[in-house]
């Protein structure tokens, strides 16, 4: 079996994170660069407004779908 994702939670926050909705930000990525390659770090010296934004409701079903 090949596997993409690996997360590990501790017990005590199980309940909270089944009941707690993620909102994901997209924002344009041409005034980003790279501030850490092995952390994934990007950083922006401007202002910046999000393009998009996605709400995780049920953060396990999103993380059980990925593929």
């Amino acid at each position: 079996m090949d596997v993409q994702h690996v997360v590990a939670i501790e017990n005590k926050w199980f309940e909270v994170m089944k009941n707690t909705a993620l909102f994901v930000y997209e924002f344009d990525p041409r005034d980003f660069n790279l501030q850490d390659e092995i952390a994934g770090y990007y950083i922006s010296d401007k202002d910046q407004k999000p393009i998009n934004k996605i709400i995780i409701s049920n953060i396990f079903d999103e993380i059980f779908n990925r593929k």
